[in-house]
């Protein structure tokens, strides 16, 4: 996918009426360090990881990136832009998620900082209606447009079935691939794999965030490029949720206790990355909760 001009306009008019959020150290983009928190209790892990993840709602599984992320940045001075990509690649490769290093590969994570955020949801709604996510009328279509978030995102899944071809999730979305939506037009098999897993699987297909300039003024960019990778690497059932596991992802959760909150990437948010992309995706989601789960306690920083 690339950007649209309307995206590229309201980016540039928002870069234009407001300076960046005050940057982290830029030298600091390509490695990842993480807030060691406390071990939260199992009880907490577990809230985690039964409440964060959405499930997809064509599989009733957890999706991930299978194909390589290629994100960019628009809306910010380039060398802030460059931040915040190198910090998400650090962190995707931290946690094995696969990254595109071809410079000019095509963009499937698109992220916009603007004073404008709603225009785009608008834009998305009229003219790119397929990567607002899975409806099933346009009344839903309406509400998934509707910006409620100083960060929001959207997030368009695929199901990719026993042969390994990819079928967007959503009717309306042929045009993104072939024939019936699946990649190339080819044909599409379910297939079948065993007790715990029927051959088909999800996958993240693109993802665009949106972040409110006017709104994030009091953070620093540091704390916003580790909120934003986790947002670009994993689904969320919802963005106001606050954990009792500290987590980044509680950042800019209304009332939630400041210990739970960390200002960069935690511990327990880069154990989650870590089970999330070690988990088998073509598992029934009873499984792959509980892999997570045995990842997170064995990741190398728990050790």
């Amino acid at each position: 996918m690339r950007i649209w001009p309307t995206i590229l306009l309201l980016a540039a008019t928002a870069a234009a009426a407001q300076p960046a959020a005050k940057p982290a150290p830029l030298e600091a983009a390509e490695s990842v360090t993480v807030t060691a928190t406390p071990l939260p209790h199992r009880s907490a892990v577990d809230e985690f990881i039964y409440s964060y993840p959405a499930p997809v709602r064509t599989t009733d599984k957890i999706a991930r990136w299978k194909r390589a992320i290629c994100p960019v940045v628009e809306g910010l001075p380039p060398r802030f832009a460059a931040f915040i990509t190198g910090r998400l690649k650090a962190i995707a490769r931290n946690a094995g998620a696969p990254v595109d290093a071809n410079p000019a590969c095509r963009h499937n994570i698109e992220i916009v900082f603007t004073t404008r955020p709603q225009a785009l949801g608008d834009d998305l709604r009229k003219n790119h209606r397929p990567y607002l996510g899975y409806f099933d009328n346009l009344h839903q279509a309406d509400e998934l447009a509707k910006v409620k978030h100083d960060i929001q995102a959207w997030y368009l899944t695929g199901t990719v079935g026993f042969n390994g071809f990819v079928r967007v999730d959503n009717p309306r979305a042929d045009f993104l691939t072939g024939n019936n939506g699946i990649e190339g037009g080819q044909a599409f098999y379910a297939g079948s794999g065993g007790r715990f897993s029927n051959g088909i699987s999800s996958t993240l297909y693109n993802v665009i965030i949106a972040a409110d300039l006017s709104k994030l003024g009091d953070y620093g960019m540091g704390s916003l490029a580790d909120y934003i990778a986790v947002l670009a690497l994993s689904q969320p059932r919802n963005f106001d949720a606050c954990w009792e596991v500290p987590s980044i992802t509680n950042l800019l959760s209304k009332d939630c206790a400041p210990d739970r909150k960390t200002a960069t990437l935690s511990d327990n948010d880069a154990a989650f990355l870590y089970g999330l992309y070690k988990m088998g995706t073509g598992n029934s989601i009873f499984q792959q909760r509980s892999e997570i789960r045995y990842f997170i306690e064995r990741h190398p920083e728990r050790k």
